[in-house]
Parts: structure tokens; sequence; C-alpha cells
């Protein structure tokens, strides 16, 4: 018998006792909330890859929706906490501000920062600039 791969835990929190009750149950409302199991972001550019303006727009929407400092080109959409509600929110902003129509499929498949931006550029229209001053908005 296996777990599915989505069953299984990609953050562990060693705790050194359960909180528990009076009663001696586990006191639930005194466990860590979940948001601080989060991994954190790295921020970190692959050495081999060029940033641009794209690259910087697409990981200021991805800060905006996850709602984190910072985005590096490794990280995953949904291990930085994302969720079906915001891979929504997401592809919203990007066919807003960029006029790129992504399905849910295509985050799914590339997941991680790098992957999406050059999917969202296969997808850009043609002479479309971008200038650092669309990387900042908002």
């Amino acid at each position: 018998p296996h777990l599915p791969d989505y069953m299984i835990p990609t953050t562990y929190l060693t705790l050194p006792a359960l909180p528990t009750t009076h009663n001696g149950k586990t006191d639930r409302n005194a466990l860590p909330p979940p948001h601080t199991l989060t991994p954190l972001p790295t921020g970190q550019a692959t050495e081999d890859e060029e940033t641009g303006p794209l690259h910087a727009t697409i990981a200021g929407i991805w800060r905006e929706v996850l709602g984190v400092p910072a985005v590096g080109s490794a990280d995953n959409f949904f291990t930085l906490g994302g969720h079906s509600l915001a891979a929504v929110r997401l592809l919203f902003l990007v066919r807003d501000r960029l006029k790129v129509e992504l399905t849910l499929r295509d985050l799914y498949e590339t997941d991680d920062l790098a992957a999406f931006v050059t999917r969202v550029g296969e997808r850009l229209p043609a002479g479309t600039e971008l200038t650092a001053e669309s990387a900042d908005e908002r």
C-alpha cells in the first residue's frame, strides 16, 4: 500500500510534544498554524538563466498572488502555497496584464517560475514590448 504523491507531505514540523488539553486530548487550537509550515521562496535565479522584463513581470504577479516577498526561478507555485483559486487569479492577472491566454493545465505542466515564464513567452502576442515599468505594475 502506497500513498499517492499528492498525499505525501512536503514539509514536516518536529514538536517536542503534542499540546494537550487538561483532559489529556490533543489541543488542536494550540498547534502551529499551517501557513508557518509553508516553505519559504528561494528568491534565487538559476545561474544560467537570463532574467528580463517578462521574468520580472511574472515574478511580480506570483509575489502578489502568493503573498511572498521574493520568488526564484526554481520556486514551485504550489509549494509556495498556491492552490486552485490562487491559480485562477494568477491566470487572470497574466491575461489582464500581458494579454496571454493560459489554462490551468499550462500552470500544472509548468509550475516553477522559469518554465512558466517560458510558456508565457511562447504565447506572448507578437510586438509586445515589456519595460521595467510594466514589471512594477500592480
